[in-house]
């Protein structure tokens, strides 16, 4: 599903806002792209995570690089495209 294009400018207006340094780690590539949302799932230790209904997620969404795949996540909370 792609994402809308509201969505889209938002992270890109945030991400020209903090984003200093765009080329890519990794292969120095500045093609990114945005591919949409994710739930990060939080542990308190490095043990097995149980998947319940307690689980504690952290809503991102990710960027990537065009040329090597370097997959960067950008917490939504922060970049304001949504609500605690």
């Amino acid at each position: 599903m792609a994402l809308d294009a509201q969505t889209v400018a938002k992270t890109v207006a945030f991400i020209n806002e903090k984003w200093n340094k765009k080329e890519c780690h990794l292969c120095g590539s500045n093609a990114w792209e945005i591919n949409g949302f994710a739930n990060v799932v939080l542990g308190d230790t490095t043990d097995k995570i149980d998947i319940g209904p307690t689980v504690q997620t952290l809503p991102a969404i990710t960027v990537s690089c065009k040329t090597c795949g370097n997959t960067h996540f950008i917490n939504a909370i922060f970049a304001r495209l949504v609500s605690k």
